[in-house]
């Protein structure tokens, strides 16, 4: 793979969870702390059953599998205020984004987000860690009305917010599915590492067009 170069690039669009900020394994077992906290079993295997879909779909299957006989919406906002919990109060930046995010501004870089999870949960945790005033804008997978996995639309409208063109805006993601999807669409895509990622790093080299451990190895 050639050297990585932010000063390449106009702007750049940034995943949250698994990217940004150490998450996923909120995520992960949010399915599983959801159940228990309505005083009922999860089955063994939940989780796993629940990590590749979306937020929508992990609340139906909640819903029909469990009996919850809740409105959607409902077990949406209760798996949410789970993760808002650690949100704000564990949830850490990955090594390096800090530093990462000051050299993109001193070089005029401009930012954003393109994220699956709800637009308040990223307002909390973005203020919360400091790293708000980075970006232009924010775009989530509801806002732009399909999931990375299904449609590029959501780095489209995240990168419009930036005013830059595909070429000259680079595209960050920890996530298999979505590396695929903005690379397909025809941008420059930097995969980071996630203790969590269920794809090797050999299938996301495949991919993308840089691969790395944290974003030091960006700078």
């Amino acid at each position: 793979m050639k050297k990585f170069n932010i000063t390449d690039f106009d702007g750049a669009v940034f995943d949250m969870d698994g990217t940004l900020v150490d998450s996923m394994h909120i995520w992960q077992s949010m399915g599983s702390s959801y159940i228990r906290s309505k005083g009922l079993t999860p089955e063994p295997n939940l989780d796993r059953t629940l990590y590749p879909l979306t937020i929508i779909d992990a609340a139906d299957y909640l819903n029909t599998h469990y009996n919850l006989g809740m409105k959607r919406e409902d077990v949406i906002a209760g798996c949410n205020a789970l993760v808002e919990q650690k949100y704000r109060t564990t949830v850490d930046l990955k090594p390096g984004v800090k530093e990462f995010l000051n050299l993109m501004e001193k070089h005029g870089i401009k930012a954003s987000i393109a994220t699956a999870t709800d637009r308040h949960l990223v307002e909390i945790v973005l203020e919360r860690l400091d790293i708000a005033r980075f970006f232009m804008g924010i775009v989530t997978s509801t806002e732009a009305g399909s999931a990375k996995a299904d449609s590029p639309i959501i780095f489209h409208k995240a990168r419009e917010l930036l005013g830059t063109s595909i070429e000259k805006t680079v595209v960050f993601e920890d996530a298999f599915f979505a590396v695929r999807t903005a690379k397909q669409a025809g941008y420059p895509v930097a995969a980071l590492y996630d203790a969590t990622a269920q794809c090797p790093p050999e299938k996301m080299k495949e991919y993308c067009d840089w691969y790395a451990e944290s974003f030091r190895e960006y700078m």
